[in-house]
């Protein structure tokens, strides 16, 4: 999971602190607030592409050194590639909105 503020580019949470946010009580908007800023948050999807993108390469880095300090603990000298697949998917796209 990858978190935004509204007017940045730049994630402010990533993994675990993000997906935290779901724990937080919620209450219902009107249906017309709803829709408004569910359509402004997917019209930013393509204002963050590089974000998520650069994202996508830091997991596969990590991904990558994970692998090859497993395979070296067990004697082997091979280094492992991984490379993000880009652009990558949005498989979900939610709007957490402060109490007002």
């Amino acid at each position: 999971a990858v978190g935004f503020e509204v007017g940045s580019t730049d994630p402010i949470l990533v993994g675990a602190d993000a997906f935290a946010l779901f724990d937080q009580e919620g209450a219902r908007l009107d249906d017309a607030v709803r829709r408004r800023e569910a359509a402004r948050a997917l019209n930013r999807l393509d204002q963050v592409r590089g974000a998520l993108d650069r994202y996508a390469d830091r997991c596969a880095e990590k991904l990558a050194q994970d692998h090859t300090r497993v395979r070296q603990s067990l004697g082997s000298r091979a280094q492992v590639t991984v490379t993000a697949v880009k652009p990558v998917d949005v498989i979900g796209v939610y709007v957490l909105v402060p109490a007002l």
